[in-house]
């Protein structure tokens, strides 16, 4: 099965830092964590100070909780599959698990469940993961399109996309 502590130094390393691109509608975000997501995690007078001396354990906690436990990832049995996944729901919201549904051909609801589960571990991992790739290669291109600022970022979100190899 999958691991979060497997996948964690490399989401570190694409969330790397303190950001306040001005292009970016999440403004202040520190490792991946927007202000928005650390004040509903940790209490809403948190400040921007606050984000920016977010532990390592704070920092874990939200990506564990909120993005791999909320996509099943430990019941995921290809490593590859399951960090392609939460990776999209962090860098793009967990509404796109609803994309990964469609792929899998199960109820599209948005909630990861065991029949999800099973239809993504049912599913050749291999080509399973170059279709959640191509489709979050098209979803990064019609965010360009539908909201042309989002250029600015198109090239980060295709390298980080690519870093994820089927192994």
């Amino acid at each position: 099965m999958a691991s979060f502590d497997k996948y964690a130094p490399k989401l570190k390393r694409w969330e790397g830092g303190f950001a306040n691109h001005p292009n970016d509608p999440g403004h202040e975000t520190m490792c991946g964590v927007t202000l928005a997501t650390f004040r509903s995690w940790y209490g809403a007078d948190k400040t921007v100070e606050d984000l920016r001396r977010m532990t390592d354990a704070q920092w874990r906690h939200i990506m564990k909780t909120g993005f791999w436990d909320k996509c099943w990832g430990d019941q995921i049995s290809s490593q590859a599959v399951a960090e392609l996944i939460v990776d999209w729901c962090v860098n793009s919201g967990t509404g796109m698990i609803r994309k990964v549904q469609e792929i899998v051909g199960t109820k599209v609801d948005g909630i990861v469940g065991p029949k999800t589960v099973a239809q993504i571990n049912a599913a050749r991992a291999q080509v399973l993961h170059y279709k959640i790739k191509a489709a979050r290669a098209a979803w990064y291109a019609q965010l360009v399109v539908n909201r042309p600022s989002n250029i600015s970022f198109y090239d980060g979100w295709m390298n980080r996309l690519a870093s994820f190899t089927y192994r």
